[in-house]
């Protein structure tokens, strides 16, 4: 396969999950149509409209046209055939996958814990940290930590699975 069919592929997986998306727009469309708000505001039926159909849409034609989208994206030098990798690179590439993505929960979850820190520590606060509020805390950084392990030991780690699966 060369390098425009799997940027299809990616191009077909980005417009499913827009279409999810434009498909998760239309619950305030159907709150609009029933209750004349969306959670209790007004707001123009054209906008509400327009953000769930526009991701629809867009989704639809990103489908249909996967390899023309792909086509243009990449210049004709780089459409060279794609060297297969091997099952431990494949387990590589999956684990820091998996890293990057547990990384970008665990720093989220993060910021929120350590503003909710912050927050509770100024003296004109009324809010305060409850002992689960700290203990979230102390797991989202350890989340950070073992997530920036993953990313960092993957090859390691793909070596020690792979031997044990033999």
């Amino acid at each position: 396969m060369r390098s425009s069919h799997y940027l299809a592929i990616a191009v077909r997986i980005f417009a499913l999950m827009l279409f999810i998306y434009g498909l998760r727009q239309m619950f305030p469309v159907l709150e609009l149509f029933l209750l004349g708000t969306v959670n209790g505001m007004e707001v123009s039926p054209f906008f509400v409209i327009v953000t769930s159909i526009i991701p629809i849409l867009f989704s639809i034609v990103l489908w249909l046209f996967p390899l023309s989208i792909s086509a243009s994206i990449l210049k004709p030098e780089m459409d060279l055939d794609v060297v297969p990798l091997s099952q431990g690179d494949w387990l590589v590439v999956l684990l820091i996958g998996l890293g990057l993505y547990t990384l970008y929960l665990a720093i989220s979850d993060s910021i929120f814990w350590l503003y909710l820190l912050h927050i509770s520590s100024l003296s004109n606060s009324s809010l305060e940290m409850r002992v689960e509020d700290k203990a979230n805390l102390v797991i989202s950084l350890l989340e950070v930590t073992v997530s920036i392990f993953l990313i960092l030991k993957a090859k390691t780690m793909a070596t020690f699975i792979l031997k044990t699966t033999k």
